[in-house]
């Protein structure tokens, strides 16, 4: 067996609201001390946070886009961060987000579908949101 001169390994941490990019870099670096001391190691961490987590509080925006909606759907949509992250994080200091969209067994993967009447209710749906906000806001 042979020991190798050096490893590497690459992180992608997906975090909610309650953690920054900041504190979540803090904590790998003391992390990656303790580690170092107890075994003497050379550790080096390079860190990228591609974009903070957000999250858009209850107000008028997210009563109006949950309003249309339910106007064509006829439930009203849940408020979470389960989603997990998505490029809007890259437009929230610029304007209020909200995401909404499809969901379904092949997201993200090879052959990803969805039935063409999905995509005719989410168009509803977005139409419905655009003149809902406009409306009212």
């Amino acid at each position: 067996n042979i020991i190798p001169a050096q490893a590497t390994a690459r992180l992608n941490i997906r975090f909610n609201p309650t953690h920054t990019g900041d504190a979540l870099i803090d904590w790998l670096n003391r992390e990656a001390g303790v580690m170092q001391a107890e075994t003497g190691l050379q550790i080096t961490l390079e860190h990228l946070c591609s974009g903070e987590a957000f999250l858009t509080e209850p107000g008028a925006f997210v009563a109006a886009v949950q309003d249309a909606v339910e106007a064509v759907l006829g439930r009203r949509p849940e408020a979470s961060t389960t989603g997990g992250t998505s490029d809007a994080r890259f437009i929230r200091a610029l304007c209020p987000v909200l995401e909404l969209g499809l969901v379904g067994q092949t997201m993200h993967q090879i052959d990803e579908r969805v039935p063409t009447a999905e995509l005719e209710t989410l168009t509803a749906v977005y139409r419905r949101v655009i003149e809902t906000v406009f409306e009212r806001l």
